[in-house]
């Protein structure tokens, strides 16, 4: 497949997902990001405020995050800029699923179907993470690096693939982390002897900590470090069973998602089955055999055990991965089965660009859309408000900059939409 038609089905997936998951702005996880950014592009603002002025003052996780908006956010308008950063990142992973599933241009089919097959498995993963967002989070750009870190794994450039592993941990650290892990294994047991092992692990680990590093050796120095804020049990209490029990605790994973990973993993291993004659195939095993071993010692160790280093870890969260990279050998397997002439093939890559521009200037002008539900499903460009958001910008064009407010508890776009300082807040821990 030609760059050219990589980029188009590239472009066509990212407004797909956008067009059938929907883009959320000022809301939701955002709550806890771009506050963070506010602040930096507009000192004067949450003067008051319970938490923004703590977050700013101190290393975070949201901190290179937050840093290249506001290096953006001096150039483009914020809304612009986070939409066509969420834009290009899917994209990204978009162009890494079509190339490693089209490798060597030998499975045009699949370079086209893989992308499209993540677009049904986004959500069939457990412990409370999509494989993408329907956002701008950090968990967006770490994503778009750790697939081409999966990319350049299959290309054999191990420098390339850890590195990136390396920039996925500044914006999202474990994410970042998981995927180093899982591909340090799958190097090391590549490696020919125990020298070579011993070799790989150094250099491979070097590469990672390199990026990682300005993100990993902060955190660590905070937690660990002389001047460590000592932890409570309690603390632990209100992180793991209160307020993000949804990513902890894996009595809280609903069964749901337990069925579909288990499903969606068993797909993937058939299909790896039925294409087992090709080497690479070894590694799809690899990463499902690890995340479920991961798993396993994480629901015993914390669940069963509390161990609270294990609990940090979120290895749940590691289920992204096998999810990701499953589309892989499924979209070729699926090639497999149903041939497609080139013919048609030339005749998607002719009607696909203009379809995708169809849309695209819908989802930017969602306001005008006859259903209801579409009107506000896309927040960018020209939509429709709601009431909440309306009352909203209302107290931010009305009130003074140092002003207090209290709301409702499930009011999760105040301190984007309002820019105005709370009381207090459901989402009072910083993240570090």
């Amino acid at each position: 497949m030609s760059h050219r038609n990589r980029f188009i089905v590239s472009f066509c997936f990212a407004v797909l997902f956008i067009f059938i998951y929907g883009y959320q702005f000022n809301n939701g996880d955002q709550e806890e990001h771009l506050p963070y950014v506010y602040k930096l592009l507009q000192p004067e603002l949450y003067s008051n405020d319970y938490l923004v002025p703590k977050q700013t003052a101190t290393f975070t996780i949201r901190y290179y995050y937050a840093h290249l908006l506001q290096l953006g956010g001096r150039m483009l308008p914020l809304p612009t800029l986070v939409f066509l950063l969420h834009l290009g990142c899917l994209m990204i992973v978009g162009w890494s699923v079509s190339s490693l599933a089209d490798s060597k241009g030998l499975h045009p089919l699949a370079g086209i179907t893989a992308p499209m097959l993540l677009l049904a498995v986004n959500g069939f993963t457990t412990g409370g993470n999509n494989i993408l967002d329907i956002q701008f989070t950090c968990s967006v750009p770490a994503m778009a690096a750790g697939s081409l870190a999966l990319l350049y794994t299959v290309r054999k450039k191990p420098v390339v693939s850890f590195s990136l592993c390396g920039i996925a941990s500044l914006f999202q650290v474990l994410m970042g982390l998981h995927l180093f892990i899982l591909l340090l294994a799958w190097h090391f047991f590549q490696a020919p002897h125990p020298g070579q092992r011993l070799k790989t692990l150094l250099h491979c680990s070097l590469c990672y900590l390199v990026f990682a590093g300005p993100m990993l050796f902060p955190l660590l120095l905070q937690q660990y470090g002389p001047g460590a804020m000592k932890e409570t049990p309690f603390y632990h209490e209100l992180l793991f069973r209160y307020r993000n029990a949804h990513h902890y605790l894996v009595e809280c994973f609903p069964l749901k998602d337990y069925l579909k990973t288990a499903a969606w993993w068993a797909l993937i291993l058939f299909a790896v089955r039925r294409l087992s004659h090709l080497g690479e195939y070894r590694l799809y095993s690899l990463f499902i055999v690890l995340t479920a071993l991961a798993c396993f010692t994480y629901a015993i160790g914390f669940g069963v055990f509390h161990l609270t280093a294990l609990g940090k870890l979120q290895c749940f969260k590691a289920t992204i991965w096998p999810g990701l990279l499953g589309t892989v050998p499924v979209s070729r397997w699926l090639g497999n089965l149903f041939s497609i002439s080139s013919r048609s093939i030339r005749r998607f890559f002719l009607i696909a660009p203009g379809l995708s521009i169809v849309l695209l200037l819908l989802i930017c002008n969602s306001a005008s859309i006859p259903w209801e539900k579409f009107r506000s499903r896309y927040k960018v460009g020209n939509y429709a408000a709601g009431d909440l958001e309306r009352m909203h910008l209302w107290i931010s064009e009305h009130t003074g900059l140092h002003e207090r407010f209290i709301t409702l508890p499930g009011d999760d776009s105040f301190l984007c939409e309002a820019r105005r300082s709370l009381v207090v807040g459901y989402k009072a821990i910083l993240h570090r």
